[in-house]
């Protein structure tokens, strides 16, 4: 399918793309919001600047895929593969990425205030810069991730043991003089995790 086709299914009100093949599609720009492409195959399309408000994508493949600057607020990833996509600035605010794989991931100065990151694999990703306050990463695994300048405050992640060499240069809470006060749970003993509500 070409840029061209998508669009003109788009205009037409076209909002279900479920198990589509959307590998390498150009939709930068393309408003989006709303639309369900459940396992879509999304692997390198190109959607920065993309409008993905209240999108669904849950068990979509988006390995490689371009989100720079997309707005996904409040969309639902559940189960899907991102690894090496980029939501360099995007927003991904109070959006459900629960037990997805994002590995090698570019999250950096992207939003993900209040966002629920359960059980996801975010091996090797940067979130540098990124907004994680309020955000869900409970079970994450969180091995070689950078968090360099984040901002963590009120962030849950009690996944089990976590080295603290991933929170260095990460806001994690209230200053208190020049440093950060850590109200982060359980970063030797780890918790179950809780059920899932999404």
């Amino acid at each position: 399918m070409t840029r061209e086709e998508f669009l003109k299914w788009r205009h037409r009100g076209r909002r279900g793309w479920e198990g589509e093949d959307l590998s390498g599609l150009d939709l930068s720009g393309v408003d989006l919001a709303g639309c369900n492409m459940t396992g879509a195959d999304l692997s390198e399309a190109d959607l920065h600047g993309a409008r993905l408000i209240r999108g669904i994508l849950s068990r979509a493949t988006l390995v490689r895929a371009d989100f720079s600057g997309a707005d996904l607020s409040f969309s639902r990833i559940v189960g899907a593969d991102l690894s090496g996509a980029s939501f360099e600035a995007a927003s991904l605010y109070e959006a459900i990425l629960s037990r997805c794989r994002i590995v090698e991931a570019n999250l950096s100065f992207s939003n993900l205030t209040r966002a629920k990151l359960r059980r996801t694999d975010l091996t090797g990703s940067d979130l540098s810069g990124a907004v994680l306050i309020g955000g869900d990463l409970s079970g994450a695994t969180l091995t070689r991730v950078c968090l360099a300048g984040a901002v963590l405050s009120r962030a849950t992640l009690d996944g089990g043991p976590l080295d603290p060499q991933i929170l260095k240069g990460a806001r994690t809470g209230r200053r208190s003089g020049s440093e950060s006060v850590l109200p982060l749970r359980s970063l030797s003993t780890p918790n179950p995790p809780r059920p899932l509500t999404e």
